[in-house]
């Protein structure tokens, strides 16, 4: 019979790390071991006790049972819990204690994958301890996607298409801490460099007016920054919106000069 899972315990006692309740038909939920393997698949162990205390004890002879059989790392995680007692249950629940949580990140519960592994093809049953996004949008709300990994390297990357998405939409400011991290270098990828953008240089009238009327559309709704362009699009002057070879900009472009703008016009970037 499948295990199922015992709501009720679960609810009000937390099983202690690499453990999870489980039940059988007709019998008490008790305590088994989840131990991820070297192959990447967990080791389903029932500890034959709703005690979390003797389970923490029980626990050590199935660890050292596949030390011995090569299934396990001497130094993997686990071992070091339960084994060694060098880390503490605390510090495996705040995620992996030898490293540093990578900025706008936070551990939580989730699934490890690794790079190119679907979540279809997951081990079912296996929760670990990955890192997620926590990442602050322009309206207040959050960004928040479990990552799916312990591995910082592999969680930025993942991240990336998320936060390029935000930048895109015009939820995430690009010259925001997630953004200069996870976005890649901000800079204007098309179009000449504008005389309002070098130092020293008097902004136009109609680049002011450009940006008053930009700023009014995002504040009357527009659903982001390439969208209050399009709908101002008309009124701004050819000046603005064209190349020195008169060619007309897209809108990606025209967004970089606004935002060129905005800095030049801000009192952090005024300098």
């Amino acid at each position: 019979m499948a295990d199922k899972p015992a709501k009720s315990l679960r609810d009000t006692r937390k099983a202690p790390p690499y453990m999870r309740w489980h039940r059988q038909a007709g019998r008490s939920p008790v305590l088994s071991a989840c131990i991820p393997l070297k192959t990447g698949k967990p080791c389903l162990r029932s500890l034959g006790t709703a005690d979390p205390e003797l389970a923490r004890v029980k626990i050590v002879a199935v660890i050292q049972e596949l030390i011995a059989a090569g299934l396990l790392d001497r130094h993997s995680q686990v071992a070091k819990l339960y084994l060694d007692h060098t880390i503490s249950e605390d510090e495996i629940e705040r995620g992996t204690p030898n490293s540093k949580t990578p900025p706008c990140m936070i551990w939580g519960d989730g699934t490890d994958l690794a790079d190119g592994q679907l979540w279809q093809h997951r081990t079912k049953g296996v929760v670990s301890r990955v890192l997620q996004s926590q990442i602050y949008l322009t309206d207040g709300s959050m960004l928040r996607v479990c990552l799916n990994t312990a591995d910082p390297k592999l969680a930025a990357k993942r991240l990336r298409p998320y936060v390029l998405k935000e930048i895109a939409e015009g939820k995430l400011r690009p010259d925001s801490k997630a953004a200069r991290i996870y976005g890649g270098h901000i800079r204007r990828r098309s179009g000449p460099k504008t005389k309002w953008g070098e130092k020293n240089r008097a902004i136009p009238s109609t680049a002011k007016d450009v940006l008053d009327k930009f700023t009014a559309a995002i504040n009357a709704g527009a659903k982001s920054n390439r969208a209050a362009i399009r709908q101002i699009l008309p009124e701004i002057p050819p000046s603005f919106r064209t190349k020195r070879s008169g060619k007309e900009l897209s809108i990606e472009s025209l967004e970089n000069r606004i935002y060129e703008l905005q800095k030049k016009l801000s009192p952090t970037g005024a300098a």
